[in-house]
C-alpha cells in the first residue's frame, strides 16, 4: 500500500491496491510480476524453465 514516487493518480493507485489485495485468496498470493525473487520464491514448473516461469499455485519457497 505504499504509492510510487511518480503516479498520476495517487487515489486511483491506493484503490487498485486494495481491489488486489481484497480478491486474494491471501497476502501470498499478492505477486509482484516485476520482482526477479519472484523466481526465486516459487518453483518452476519444470527444470528447463528454472529462471524463466514459475507456479503461483503452489506455496512460495521461504
Amino acid at each position: 500500500m505504499r504509492a510510487y514516487a511518480m503516479v498520476y493518480n495517487v487515489g486511483d493507485m491506493l484503490e487498485g491496491f486494495a481491489t488486489v489485495k481484497r480478491l486474494a485468496s491471501s497476502p501470498a498470493h499478492v505477486i509482484p510480476g516485476h520482482d526477479p525473487l519472484v523466481l526465486r520464491r516459487y518453483a518452476a514448473p519444470k527444470a528447463e524453465l528454472e529462471g524463466i516461469a514459475v507456479r503461483l499455485d503452489v506455496e512460495p519457497r521461504p
